[in-house]
């Protein structure tokens, strides 16, 4: 249930026990199955960040103190040194958990610590005996050895620290040629955290950084896991993962007052704009396609075979939300949606005709969706929305001045053109609203 139905459910009980409609019993059952609806807290937000922060502080001050004199201690100290920080921060941990310390402050703070001490354990112990190793497997460890906090305290840094520690360590196995495609099962493991915080903290701001950490890693990290083998394939997967966001963002805005819709809609309008103008400069359609497969470079067939499911899953996503969508029968969404169809068709261009035409198909997409988005802000009269249009033709034309070989004259002109077209969309939009007002 929406946190708003369960606030409207809440002020309504008091009232059907007061008329008799059920009894003081049953409307206490009601209101404790539903629970409560967290308000927003500034000051629990702030002693959270700042319990966070001197955590950090903490464990990198300990860190750095060992660091100083550590040549110096016997093979024993360096031992129980190195085990020690970590002992104590299981300790406090285990204090806070059986004590019911339920502050965000000493829940997030004690975990930090923790997650950080472990990190620094496992280092110190593997220089002192010299246990071989490398990168990937260190911040694996790590990373494996950290899980279990995140589900102990319900704990959003951790989580976020973990996702981070994916995100790098997927980048540091593909340095060395290793299963990149594992990165999946290891975002896999914290799922289920995910979807509890989804589920019970939707509206909360831990959800909305924890969300933005995942899109932001997912981003990162689809560039570093595909291996492209056919070289243009993540055109395709990065086209379907903005649209993804933009649709999921799309669909229930409007149906919801908590914010964490919001990330989707805003990075998934973002990257889809921007990503469309990346694809409208002809460069990046060179060298592209099946007559360039696995051309001049050692690939993995483990991650290979990865780049054709996720391309595939991405796909039926697009696909499945595209079918939600066309319920609500919105024009200027149907043509932000048109990213992964345009994607495709580019593709499909590049690997038959060469560069040359793709970025075309680019450059009248960014047009057309620029001169609808101006046309329906007029309509609506929305100052905004008429901006935001005029901004893409104004990107868009700017672009193209420089990429041409015309003088510093006719740029001037051009721009002075552009600015004057800023100026009347929003004179005639002023006078609109004035009439309308009158």
């Amino acid at each position: 249930m929406k946190d708003r139905n369960i606030k409207w459910l809440h002020e309504e009980i008091p009232k059907w026990v007061a008329k008799d409609v059920v009894s003081e019993e049953t409307g206490i059952k009601i209101q404790n199955y539903y629970g409560e609806v967290e308000e927003p807290n500034g000051l629990k937000m702030a002693l959270a960040i700042f319990g966070t922060l001197g955590a950090v502080l903490i464990g990198s001050g300990i860190i750095l103190l060992f660091a100083k004199n550590w040549d110096n201690f016997s093979l024993t100290l360096r031992t129980v040194l190195s085990l020690l920080p970590l002992i104590l921060a299981q300790i406090l941990t285990g204090w806070v958990i059986f004590t019911g310390k339920n502050s965000p402050a000493w829940r997030e703070g004690t975990a930090v610590f923790l997650f950080l001490m472990i990190g620094a354990s496992i280092s110190l112990i593997g220089q002192t005996y010299h246990i071989p190793g490398d990168t990937p497997q260190f911040i694996l460890t790590w990373i494996l050895l950290s899980l279990p906090i995140i589900y102990l305290l319900e704990v959003t840094v951790p989580a976020i620290l973990y996702i981070l520690g994916t995100v790098i360590w997927a980048g540091v196995t593909r340095g060395e040629g290793g299963y990149t495609f594992l990165y999946w099962l290891l975002l896999a493991l914290v799922s289920g955290f995910l979807y509890k915080m989804f589920k019970y903290w939707r509206s909360s701001n831990h959800f909305l950084f924890l969300e933005l950490a995942l899109i932001l890693s997912l981003c990162i990290s689809l560039s570093i896991v595909l291996e492209q083998v056919l070289p243009g394939i993540w055109i395709i997967v990065y086209s379907c993962y903005f649209t993804i966001l933009f649709l999921m963002g799309w669909i229930d805005w409007k149906q919801s007052e908590s914010d964490w819709q919001k990330p989707l809609l805003l990075i998934g309008l973002m990257g889809s704009l921007i990503f469309s103008i990346v694809l409208s400069y002809k460069g990046i359609w060179e060298q592209v396609g099946w007559k360039y497969y696995g051309q001049d470079y050692y690939h993995n067939t483990l991650n290979a075979t990865q780049d054709y499911i996720l391309m595939a899953l991405m796909g039926v996503g697009v696909g499945y939300l595209l079918n939600k969508f066309f319920k609500q029968k919105d024009t200027l969404g149907l043509i932000f949606s048109a990213l992964p169809v345009l994607a495709i068709l580019g593709f499909l261009l590049a690997s038959f005709q060469g560069a040359g035409i793709s970025d075309l198909l680019f450059d009248a997409y960014l047009l057309i969706l620029g001169i609808f988005i101006v046309i329906r802000g007029l309509k609506i009269h929305s100052l905004g929305l008429t901006n935001g249009g005029m901004l893409i033709l104004a990107v868009l034309i700017i672009l193209r001045f420089f990429d041409s070989g015309l003088g510093f004259l006719e740029k001037g002109i051009a721009f002075i053109l552009v600015g004057l077209g800023f100026l009347l969309a929003n004179y005639v939009l002023v006078r609109r609203q004035k009439g309308g007002e009158q």
